[in-house]
């Protein structure tokens, strides 16, 4: 968001914890297990973020929702559920 990738969610800037709650969804941990699987994926991605969100995929058993074609690369990963992303028409 702070790099006007999505600045629709400034207005909820502090407050996305009870949004999300509200919204019925559950927050993803992070773990130890996650950390050491983002470190050490045979994934040639150097952002660390991205390996850290794709480990928690991962490890959580859930397809990832990104527009983010780079997940891609992960096809073949055990345990890799895939990239979900729909674009308006």
């Amino acid at each position: 968001m702070r790099k006007g990738k999505w600045s629709e969610m400034a207005p909820y800037v502090g407050t996305l914890d009870s949004l999300c709650l509200a919204q019925g969804f559950r927050i993803a941990p992070y773990t130890g297990r996650m950390a050491i699987l983002a470190g050490s994926m045979e994934w040639d991605h150097p952002d660390p973020f991205d390996r850290m969100i794709a480990a928690t995929a991962i490890q959580m058993a859930c397809p990832l929702m990104s527009k983010d074609s780079e997940f891609d690369g992960l096809a073949g990963t055990p345990g890799w559920r895939g990239r979900v992303w729909f674009e308006d028409d």
